[in-house]
């Protein structure tokens, strides 16, 4: 049997309160992976395009110590320098810049520009990341 009378200093009302705002807003990586926030869906693409750079750029360092003397000497034969060079280029624009620029600014800034409190469906923005 419900009754409306709340216990002494509300605290029944202040604990449902909390244990219901605790299930409301998960922290850790499932803040990030369960999110429908726009901000958090961009920080999750800023972050895969850091980590995307930080391999691009390891392999440019590696192109450019193959190039620093004539001939082949880190890398074994010319086409795994090829592939190499090819695997760069395809880091770079399609896991480091285009998962920023369109991803990662684009879920940031375009709700804050337009005025609108998050995306049109933000489930679905989550899944496409």
């Amino acid at each position: 049997m419900a009754s409306n009378t709340a216990a002494p200093h509300g605290t029944r009302d202040a604990h449902a309160r909390d244990a219901h705002e605790a299930h409301d807003h998960p922290t850790g990586w499932r803040r990030f992976v369960y999110s429908t926030n726009h901000k958090d869906i961009g920080t999750m693409y800023l972050v895969f395009a850091l980590v995307a750079g930080v391999i691009g750029g390891l392999m440019s360092i590696g192109i450019r110590l193959e190039l620093q003397n004539p001939g082949i000497q880190i890398f074994p034969t010319p086409h795994e320098f090829n592939v190499f060079v090819t695997a760069h280029g395809l880091i770079m624009i399609f896991f480091m810049v285009m998962p920023a620029m369109i991803g990662g600014f684009g879920n940031w800034f375009v709700p804050l520009m337009i005025g609108a409190p998050d995306m049109a469906f933000p489930r679905m923005n989550n899944i496409s990341f």
